[in-house]
């Protein structure tokens, strides 16, 4: 629907998702089943998208959630993706799921938490570990908290740049998150104060996924974390939401999770 010439707030944010994606308009009109010619005037503002265009560009983009309804808005449409605290009542069945989960992983550790590192729920494995608090509390506040993450994390050297490098991507796709953006911030400063020798003696490359080692008062506890999400979450509460399950890393680490409950 072609209107008045200049630029739209839909207009400059597609071009910006478009352009970060390293995207071309033909790549981009071909993968949303539309012109090359149509996209440009969206971008120019020349034409305005209808609700199934906006989706099928976002589709094609791989655009978060949150971000879409941020450009329905910016086309003057209305948001269609559900946005709610996880404790509303449309998220019963869901709570239940994780609930489920989470008891079925101890005595391991097991979290829920936002992508911006806020603590929703915590098992019991989570609050041997972590403490008896740390359900509401924000997980990248708390490795800050004491100034040196190493306190926190013993091997915070080896892994800085592994953690540091899977926020830039997840900040990346949420450029509205405020909370995000200030943690990778955080983030960034205190990856670049770190040794870049590793505390462990083991080539950051030789490792094939992160395994943070957690200091617990005398004890260094060493894990590894699987991390899962909502399946093809049709709403920006669950897919901004993951699961974090705590494994034991050695024998020591086993022995310290199995010890009698809190």
């Amino acid at each position: 629907m072609a209107t008045a010439r200049g630029k739209t707030p839909f207009g400059s944010l597609l071009r910006q998702w478009r352009t970060s994606q390293n995207m071309s308009q033909l790549t981009l009109s071909t993968a949303a089943k539309t012109t090359t010619r149509h996209v440009s005037f969206l971008e120019t503002g020349r034409s305005r998208p209808t609700e199934a265009m906006v989706v099928r560009l976002c589709e094609a983009l791989e655009i978060p959630l949150r971000e879409r309804n941020r450009m329905l808005g910016g086309a003057g449409l209305a948001p269609i993706y559900p946005d709610e605290r996880f404790d509303a009542p449309r998220y019963e069945r869901a709570r239940r799921a994780v609930g489920r989960l989470l008891a079925a992983h101890e005595p391991y550790p097991g979290i829920l938490v936002h992508q911006d590192g806020g603590v929703i729920s915590a098992n019991n494995g989570a609050v041997r570990l972590f403490g008896q608090n740390i359900e509401g509390q924000n997980m990248m506040d708390r490795i800050f908290s004491q100034g040196d993450p190493s306190a926190f994390i013993a091997n915070w050297a080896d892994i800085a740049h592994i953690a540091l490098a899977a926020m830039r991507i997840e900040a990346a796709r949420s450029p509205t998150n405020n909370k995000l953006q200030a943690v990778l911030q955080a983030t960034e400063q205190a990856a670049g104060n770190t040794s870049s020798r590793p505390a462990s003696g083991q080539p950051a490359q030789d490792q094939l996924v992160m395994c943070p080692w957690f200091v617990v008062g005398d004890e260094v506890v060493k894990t590894m974390v699987v991390a899962a999400r909502f399946d093809n979450a049709l709403d920006v509460t669950l897919e901004e939401l993951r699961i974090e399950l705590v494994y034991p890393l050695d024998d020591a680490a086993e022995d310290f999770f199995n010890r009698s409950p809190i």
